[in-house]
C-alpha cells in the first residue's frame, strides 16, 4: 500500500515538474530579452547573452523540461501526454501576470477555460494509456 503511494506520488511530480521547468524557461529568456534588448545584434550582443545567468538558467530548465518529458513518454502514450502540456500556457500566462505585469484580458481567461475542458475530456477517454497517479480519477 506504502509502495503504491509513494509511486504514484513519484509520477505526479513528474508531471508537475514538466510545466514548472518550461515556465522557467520561459521566465528565463524573457529576462534575457530584457538585458540583451536595447543592444544591436553582434559580438556585444552575443556575449552578453552567453555570459548572462538568464541563458544558463534557461538552458538547465530546457533540460529538466526534457527529462522529465521522457519519464512522463515511458509510462504514458503519446496521445494523452502530448496535450497536457498545454498546461504550461496557463502557468507561463500567471508569471507573466505575477512577474512582469503583464495584464490578462478576458479572451486569456476563456482560452484557459477552454484548455481546461479539453484536458478533462481527453482524461475521460479509457483507451489512452494514462499515468498509473491519475488511476481512479473521476471514476465512481
Amino acid at each position: 500500500m506504502a509502495r503504491t503511494v509513494v509511486n504514484k506520488f513519484i509520477g505526479l511530480i513528474k508531471w508537475v515538474l514538466f510545466p514548472v521547468f518550461d515556465t522557467a524557461n520561459q521566465i528565463c529568456m524573457k529576462f534575457l530579452g530584457g538585458a540583451v534588448a536595447n543592444m544591436s545584434f553582434g559580438m556585444k550582443w552575443l556575449s552578453t547573452a552567453v555570459l548572462s545567468p538568464y541563458l544558463w538558467g534557461a538552458i538547465g530548465a530546457d533540460i529538466g523540461s526534457f527529462l522529465a518529458w521522457m519519464l512522463i513518454l515511458k509510462k504514458s502514450d503519446l496521445s494523452f501526454a502530448a496535450p497536457f502540456i498545454s498546461v504550461q500556457y496557463i502557468t507561463i500566462l500567471l508569471a507573466g501576470w505575477f512577474l512582469f505585469h503583464e495584464e490578462i484580458y478576458i479572451k486569456e481567461i476563456i482560452g484557459v477555460v477552454f484548455i481546461m475542458f479539453g484536458l478533462l475530456l481527453i482524461k475521460m477517454d479509457k483507451s489512452a494509456k494514462q499515468p498509473e497517479f491519475m488511476d481512479g480519477l473521476g471514476e465512481r
